[in-house]
């Protein structure tokens, strides 16, 4: 009772207090024209968003760390995520971006700022895995641990579920329903990874939901342009532009640290019932 009570308090701080200070960090970010249309490398100054993303991380870091050694792993990917969101809420959002460029040349700047996000949310969730307490091993249990195959089918599972999740889901790039989206897609993306992975006799951890999802973050932005190029400002004003490019980097990452490990355990309940084999 006194372990969920302060698992409970890290979870709500997170939420509440080392939240907005991940908002502060972003929410004072300015484009070239001194407006909110502004994300870690599109700016006015990418010295000034690299520091905020670092801030925000480094506060995400601090509250995962203590959920994934003082509890378990996925509450502390869990905290880290929702201080990550709040990072999120601070930057503009895509209608902005192209409202103030009025062309399509910060697409590519968005795809690298996507990968390196991910790329970092990787990395935490790593450094967490391996902070966590071992859990004891499920001698019952007819899954392996992941190699390459189980590795690349998750990731690619995670992507194609995970991108489907998006496509359909996100109609807006108002910043709560791009967040939810790609927390939707960590969820659905990890789900499906995993009873890929356990039809193929392994289980899998948080990284290849992940890596698919730093994937759709990469691609998004890329895709966008080829679709669109000239026309990309009015179809972001007619709702026509593409669905994978609306959540940006620090959406993508929150998401994927949220939505992931409630995948993991949905999935893992499932096989838990019903086990699964090739």
């Amino acid at each position: 009772m006194v372990k969920a009570t302060f698992r409970w308090t890290l979870l709500l701080a997170s939420l509440f207090a080392l939240g907005p200070l991940a908002y502060a960090a972003t929410h004072h970010l300015r484009d070239a024209d001194h407006g909110p249309a502004a994300t870690l490398l599109v700016g006015d100054s990418m010295g000034a968003g690299l520091l905020a993303g670092l801030i925000v991380f480094a506060i995400a870091a601090v509250a995962g760390a203590i959920g994934a050694r003082f509890f378990a792993f996925h509450t502390g990917l869990t905290a880290a995520g929702f201080v990550v969101a709040w990072g999120a809420w601070g930057l503009g959002t895509l209608d902005a971006i192209a409202r103030r460029a009025r062309e399509a040349s910060d697409l590519p700047v968005l795809a690298i700022e996507g990968l390196l996000v991910m790329g970092v949310a990787i990395a935490l969730t790593w450094g967490l895995e391996r902070l966590a307490p071992k859990a004891p091993p499920a001698s019952e249990s007819p899954l392996n641990p992941a190699g390459t195959k189980g590795i690349t089918a998750g990731a690619i599972t995670a992507a194609v579920v995970g991108g489907l999740a998006v496509w359909i889901f996100c109609m807006t790039t108002y910043k709560g329903q791009t967040v939810a989206c790609a927390a939707l897609a960590g969820i659905l993306g990890a789900a499906a990874a995993q009873l890929v992975a356990a039809f193929l006799g392994s289980s899998i951890g948080a990284l290849p939901p992940m890596l698919g999802l730093a994937a759709l973050a990469l691609v998004g932005p890329l895709a966008a342009r080829l679709m669109h190029d000239a026309q990309f400002v009015q179809a972001v004003f007619n709702a026509g532009v593409l669905p994978l490019v609306k959540p940006l980097s620090l959406d993508w990452a929150a998401g994927a640290l949220i939505g992931v490990p409630i995948g993991l355990s949905w999935a893992g309940s499932m096989l838990e019932r019903k086990p699964i084999t090739a």
